[in-house]
């Protein structure tokens, strides 16, 4: 299968799918044209991150992992004041044309804003704060789409959002040992960087018998709607694990 049908389709399960079943649980119904236009503006301003992730903060390591041909990275060089002049102008379009139609959708675009300023400092700083920026990046990811049909978004909904896909992105990286020690850590969850799928599949799994615990036992915290969505994470960490063990 082409690699980048691949990556459209775990964009879909990881994120896309996951953010619309949260929206439609919590509310039941959301305007389609304001979700995939803040969508839009997200991905437009994050990836000017990424793209001065690999072009600008690779010059300053010592062995940086090149994503880029150098035919890629010299386009990047004669023309970097246009990507990013373009990138932002059609970013601030976007948020006049969102904030026109849903002028409630300001604070899901005062975060994707935020984001690029993160990235930015996550492409200055190493170390334990690169973990805690790229948490940070990935949970405002998923919130700043639920912030726009959901302004009063609860403390549970946060750490639900963040449990489902930014803490276990982050406890897999760490075990991976390339920006701290993985010993220090990672040693009690994940010893071998290999066995990374089985460890997320038993993430899920605990997290999913926690869910159900708590919406048994606990009346106001009950939501089978959040257990549906990590049921269905299991699912595809299952999935993944059989795929690399198999495929």
């Amino acid at each position: 299968m082409d690699s980048n049908l691949i990556g459209v389709l775990n964009w879909i399960s990881q994120y896309l799918f996951p953010i619309l079943l949260i929206i439609l649980f919590e509310k039941g119904f959301f305007p389609f044209v304001p979700f995939f236009v803040l969508i839009l503006l997200l991905y437009t301003l994050y990836e000017i991150g990424y793209i001065q992730n690999d072009t600008e903060t690779i010059k300053e390591e010592i062995s940086p992992t090149l994503r880029l041909s150098q035919n890629e990275l010299q386009y990047y060089e004669n023309n970097k004041y246009f990507i990013y002049c373009f990138r932002l102008t059609f970013s601030l379009l976007l948020s006049f044309v969102l904030y026109y139609e849903m002028s409630k959708a300001f604070y899901s675009i005062l975060m994707c804003w935020g984001m690029l300023g993160i990235y930015v400092l996550y492409n200055q700083v190493r170390g334990y704060i690169t973990l805690f920026l790229h948490f940070l990046l990935m949970l405002m990811r998923y919130v700043s789409p639920v912030l726009l049909f959901i302004p009063s978004v609860s403390i549970n909904l946060i750490f639900f959002l963040s449990v489902i896909y930014p803490l276990p992105a982050v406890l897999v990286r760490l075990a991976k040992g390339k920006i701290v020690n993985v010993s220090s850590i990672s040693i009690f969850y994940l010893k071998d960087y290999k066995d990374r799928y089985l460890f997320v599949q038993r993430y899920y799994t605990f997290f999913l018998l926690v869910y159900v615990l708590l919406s048994l036992i606990v009346t106001s915290f009950a939501n089978w709607g959040y257990v549906m969505i990590l049921a269905y994470f299991l699912a595809r960490a299952i999935f993944f694990n059989l795929y690399i063990k198999h495929g």
